[in-house]
């Protein structure tokens, strides 16, 4: 297990390396950076693109600090990726809602969810920006039950309209020496 997290986290890295550095900063993180490669929706799961508007995020503190992340009532507009579902369940099935439940180990969910001030048409957040956005990196599962700040990259948007906006994320983060990325370019609709 540990040699598998190993290699994950050294192809995180070299992928991230090649993503958001080498002068690939701010704007550049996504325009015009030839490594950056949005990742395919996923086939298997569930997974929702949306943004709140009048919201916000906030956070409380588990056990072995990790932090749990959630969207309540405020001021913001809050965006969220999250695909989730269950490890090890073939394409073919499909209907989750008639499968019987899993072994609490074989679920998952990965999330990244940022606020932004809700009068912005568009953005683009990097650096200590990802801070103040609350910009997160949720990997729930029995192995990392929580959300982590995002801590490199960037993150641009553009309002399409008052029910969508384009969405690409170029983030990475660690905890624990495993290291998490995530490229998305996709339209979020609103909640």
């Amino acid at each position: 297990m540990k040699r598998l997290s190993f290699i994950t986290a050294i192809f995180a890295i070299l992928a991230f390396n090649f993503g958001c550095h080498d002068g690939h900063t701010g704007e550049n993180c996504i325009d015009e950076n030839p490594y950056f490669e949005p990742e395919p929706v996923p086939e298997v799961g569930r997974l929702n693109m949306s943004f709140y508007t009048n919201s916000e995020i906030n956070t409380y503190e588990e056990v072995d600090n990790y932090t749990i992340a959630y969207i309540q009532e405020g001021s913001k507009t809050v965006f969220r990726y999250q695909h989730s579902g269950y490890w090890g369940i073939p394409d073919s099935i499909g209907d989750y809602d008639t499968l019987p439940p899993p072994p609490l180990d074989g679920q998952f969910e990965i999330a990244v969810v940022f606020e932004v001030p809700s009068d912005k048409e568009e953005f683009l957040i990097s650096g200590n920006d990802l801070k103040r956005a609350h910009a997160m990196y949720g990997s729930i599962s029995m192995v990392s039950p929580g959300y982590i700040p995002i801590t490199s990259g960037c993150i641009k948007g553009e309002k399409i309209s008052d029910s969508e906006w384009q969405i690409d994320i170029n983030i990475l983060t660690e905890k624990d020496d495993v290291v998490f990325s995530k490229m998305i370019s996709d339209r979020f609709v609103k909640r």
